[in-house]
């Protein structure tokens, strides 16, 4: 493995952690904040590997983020504007099978960021990293891998830990 593929998989694993951190906030707005900087430092790790469906849904990502921490409910407007523009854009760069699996992984994404409670925004995630890690199987990025593996963990044990507390008397 040469010099260059190491840095670009550390640069990945430093944005997939950053996301990693983001199940463990107590608040949405920490989660979207953590997100969105973990969002585009991946984003660029998959500019180096090539993955243009990487690229434009981490960034979109980020974007998502921050128009659901700005703007709440009322910003389903722009992120549906946002994911259509992704999806338009990745047409032109001839989509395989990995691309589709990324656009799924990424609907599911904007679903959790529209939800109020922290348990459904974590069992959406946790759903969306399912795609995500299907989708690093298919780029051989194994950053994607080892990260949407954990946090489908994280996310789950997250929303358990939020439900447990909800329900308690």
């Amino acid at each position: 493995m040469d010099i260059a593929l190491i840095a670009i998989n550390a640069l990945g694993l430093v944005g997939f952690a950053f996301i990693l951190l983001s199940t463990r906030m107590k608040t949405k707005p920490g989660f979207l904040i953590s997100d969105m900087t973990g969002n585009l430092i991946a984003g660029t790790h998959y500019v180096f590997l090539g993955g243009a469906g990487g690229v434009l849904f981490c960034w979109a990502y980020a974007l998502f983020d921050l128009a659901a921490l700005k703007l709440g409910r009322a910003g389903l407007p722009v992120l549906g504007a946002l994911l259509a523009g992704a999806c338009i854009i990745l047409m032109f760069f001839d989509p395989g099978w990995a691309d589709l699996i990324a656009v799924i992984g990424s609907v599911v994404a904007v679903a959790s960021r529209l939800q109020s409670d922290m348990r459904y925004v974590l069992l959406l995630a946790a759903a969306s990293s399912l795609f995500w890690g299907t989708y690093g199987v298919m780029m051989g990025s194994w950053p994607q891998i080892a990260f949407s593996s954990t946090y489908v963990v994280l996310s789950l044990y997250g929303a358990w830990q939020a439900h447990r507390k909800l329900s308690a008397p």
